[in-house]
């Protein structure tokens, strides 16, 4: 193996590790704490919400609850890289940065009309 492959297959290997690392970070559930702009709105889906609880699972799949009712929910598909996360609503993909990211706290800017920080903690 050249040098060349050899750190290129070094690079990929270690940007694996990171998104793996990240994705375990972020599953489980998430209740907001903040939102900068209320309503909050969401990428292709309609309504206006004041709070949101938000599920992440293991099998990509990211449940907003709407308002926290357990019946009232928006469905995405989720992955995530080092520093952005993407909910996925049929054709349309909306990619959030990333601004923290730790054991208890996620804080991200999801764009839809407006540009919004949203602040959640891990349940």
């Amino acid at each position: 193996m050249t040098d060349n492959k050899k750190n290129a297959s070094e690079n990929e290997a270690k940007k694996t590790i990171s998104i793996n690392s990240v994705e375990k970070k972020l599953i489980g559930t998430w209740k907001l704490n903040y939102s900068s702009y209320l309503p909050i709105k969401l990428p292709n889906f309609s309504g206006d919400y004041k709070d949101l609880t938000l599920n992440l699972d293991s099998n990509r799949n990211a449940i907003f609850y709407l308002d926290n009712f357990k019946d009232s929910t928006a469905k995405y598909e989720w992955r995530a890289e080092s520093s952005e996360i993407t909910f996925q609503n049929g054709d349309v993909v909306s990619s959030s940065e990333i601004l923290n990211l730790n054991d208890s706290l996620l804080t991200f800017i999801i764009i839809k009309v407006v540009e919004d920080t949203l602040n959640f903690r891990k349940l």
